[in-house]
């Protein structure tokens, strides 16, 4: 006997005389909800788990005398003119004071929609009022706009779906990014933008003026600025009736090869380095400015290509700069060796590789009785060799350079 039986759904958990069966979600709406989605069915003694996926609407099982049906507790939303509702981000000028939404589900489910902390009245045909509501709504405060989001509800469980973003005005879904490529001055187009494409933008660099695409990710075709950070802003026609531009966006942006700028009016600062033998030796500070690019070279102890750098090494006393030796000399009866201009070896944003420009490594020096190190441009005699270790990696930070 072929048996199929139609009820009304009163919670997750079902039961009908001998058969049970518990879905793995209250409800059945987004991506997330669908992701490993089944339901455990009891039939007196056995269980089983079956998947399902978002084409499914119902689950068949098996019993002794004919089939049952189970049907999926899915969620839908819709417009007013039957089209399906898109998750997104959404201007409020583009929300028409009619536009409604419709949510079919389950009617087991207590469901709200709300536009922040305000509540979307349900008309009497079954609609949430979703124009009134956005267009009532008071954006003052709300920057990063304002969610959506609905709420369902059952005897004992609660889901809450962020269905819509609302914006008050135009804006880019993230923070425009600009990189500089091969003579170009690319951009991500802000991962997207809330409101009308044709917009018309411009980018302004140092009171220069560039009109930019959102259909292109060349923001300037051919770049005529020097090497270096600079601040940027995007603005585009005000929406009310003064000739005044607004900004969407601020921030910095880099022209030139990112190993050109790496450096660029900064200070090198390292207290730390390690040993021959990769052991970490704490230092007195010292400092590289004057830092140049030179490109990138095949390194064979790194056996791989690096950028390479010069520099002036120096330290600080009383508050004066004072640098390495930039040749070979005596003095009294000291000898010294040439450090400046020294050669740098960029491996990581942690961590360099130093030596003269002829590729020898520097010393630094161990004072015994005050367990300190200090980086030297002084020889080593017999009496002192033992105290001397050659430098080999250097942990480094950067700073503003000041002079």
């Amino acid at each position: 006997m072929f048996l199929f039986l139609q009820i009304a759904l009163e919670e997750k958990t079902f039961y009908l005389s001998e058969i049970s069966w518990e879905f793995d979600k209250l409800i059945y709406y987004s991506d997330e909800d669908y992701e490993n989605s089944h339901i455990t069915v009891n039939i007196d003694d056995d269980s089983y788990i079956q998947e399902f996926n978002r084409e499914h609407d119902t689950i068949s099982v098996d019993i002794s005398n004919g089939e049952f049906d189970i049907d999926i507790p899915k969620m839908s939303i819709l417009k007013n003119n039957g089209e399906e509702w898109n998750i997104g981000e959404l201007l409020k000028k583009d929300i028409k004071l009619g536009a409604k939404l419709k949510i079919d589900a389950p009617n087991i489910f207590n469901i709200k929609m709300f536009i922040g902390d305000n509540s979307v009245d349900v008309l009497k045909d079954g609609y949430f009022a979703l124009g009134n509501a956005v267009n009532g709504y008071n954006f003052a405060n709300s920057k990063d706009g304002i969610n959506l989001s609905v709420i369902v509800q059952s005897k004992t469980e609660k889901q809450e779906y962020i269905i819509g973003k609302i914006h008050e005005s135009e804006r880019f879904v993230e923070s425009p990014t600009f990189y500089y490529e091969y003579g170009k001055l690319k951009w991500d187009m802000g991962k997207g933008f809330i409101g009308n494409q044709e917009t018309e933008l411009t980018l302004v660099i140092n009171d220069n003026e560039y009109p930019l695409s959102l259909k292109s990710e060349v923001a300037i075709e051919e770049v005529n600025l020097s090497i270096g950070r600079y601040d940027f802003k995007i603005t585009a026609p005000s929406d009310n009736v003064f000739p005044l531009k607004k900004i969407l966006a601020e921030g910095r942006l880099d022209i030139g090869d990112v190993n050109e700028l790496r450096f660029l009016n900064l200070t090198i600062k390292i207290k730390e380095v390690t040993d021959e033998n990769n052991k970490s030796v704490n230092i007195y500070p010292i400092y590289i400015k004057e830092i140049e690019y030179s490109g990138i070279q095949y390194v064979k102890s790194e056996e791989r290509e690096c950028p390479i750098y010069s520099g002036i090494m120096y330290y600080r006393k009383d508050g004066k700069e004072i640098k390495f030796s930039e040749y070979e000399y005596e003095y009294y009866n000291d000898k010294y060796y040439k450090v400046n201009p020294i050669r740098i070896v960029y491996l990581n944003e942690h961590v360099l590789s130093i030596t003269d420009e002829e590729g020898d490594g520097l010393y630094y020096y161990h004072y015994k009785s005050k367990d300190k190190n200090r980086i030297t441009d002084k020889q080593y005699t017999k009496a002192n060799k033992d105290y001397y270790h050659v430098a080999d990696l250097y942990i480094y930070e950067k700073e503003r350079y000041n002079a």
